[in-house]
């Protein structure tokens, strides 16, 4: 257990020396800082729990690795292209240490003790299962005491989306919307959970929500991408294959989402 934990401390010094030089001052979504927030709130939990005696340090450590892991997944969102603050860019340093250290795990698992990474995976995704269910409920606690929160409905709408729970994803974004219908970027969110739960199909809702997003904001990477996709479905080939090229074009280099827009353009080419 000690050269377990000794492992971890050495992980998590290595990402932090290797981040700094690599973070950028470009390459954020604009909610990314939410969705951090709602991680880093995980952690203090962790630790509170800790202090009061509800889980052991080796529970924490394995809970804050599987955090860690969530929080590098939400910076893989598609980004907008928006400058970075100093306050982002740590953020995006936090991310890197949490890949770095997911894959020593995953090494040590292959070359050390495969039985004791599975099961210390296993424990982390109960006890962070069960620490954001803590956390969407006393969101939910604050939204029920005020219920004209926007911005805790959007929050509410990026939880439960990273949960996987569509339905309660849109529901939670519709009230979003509801209070402030001009914000664009809830908008774009909200095709996206409509699209997850129609498992990737692009429903005539869906597209009515892209044309309003479009309609204020052209340039909207995600709302384009899910258009392109609806324009796919309905045998446009030729309007989808010039609306993925033009996304393409808009697209930051490093986007992660480049070499699917790259396939779709040579799959459409051919036809």
């Amino acid at each position: 257990m000690t050269l377990w934990l000794f492992m971890m401390m050495l992980c998590s010094a290595v990402a932090v020396a290797l981040s700094v030089p690599l973070i950028r001052r470009f390459d954020a979504t604009s909610t990314l800082g939410q969705e951090a927030a709602f991680y880093h709130d995980q952690i203090k939990e962790v630790d509170q729990d800790v202090a009061s005696g509800m889980i052991t340090s080796v529970d924490a450590t394995t809970a804050k690795v599987e955090i860690n892991r969530r929080l590098a997944a939400a910076t893989k969102t598609m980004p907008t292209n928006n400058p970075v603050s100093n306050r982002w860019r740590m953020i995006a340093l936090v991310a890197t240490a949490g890949w770095v250290i997911v894959g020593g795990i995953y090494l040590y698992g292959k070359l050390g003790r495969p039985q004791f990474t599975q099961q210390a995976q296993t424990q982390a995704d109960t006890s962070t299962a069960a620490m954001i269910d803590g956390m969407v409920a006393k969101l939910q606690a604050k939204l029920d005491a005020n219920p004209n929160d926007a911005e805790g409905w959007r929050m509410m709408g990026l939880a439960q989306m990273n949960l996987q729970h569509f339905d309660k994803s849109i529901a939670a974004y519709e009230k979003a919307i509801a209070l402030q219908p001009d914000n664009v970027e809830t908008q774009s969110r909200f095709v996206e959970a409509l699209v997850q739960q129609a498992q990737g199909t692009v429903t005539p809702k869906a597209t009515t929500v892209i044309a309003a997003v479009l309609a204020k904001q052209p340039k909207d990477l995600r709302a384009r991408y899910y258009e392109a996709i609806g324009e796919e479905q309905a045998g446009k080939t030729a309007d989808a294959l010039a609306k993925w090229q033009a996304l393409l074009t808009d697209a930051p280099a490093d986007a992660p989402w480049v070499d699917t827009v790259k396939e779709h353009v040579a799959a459409l080419s051919k036809k």
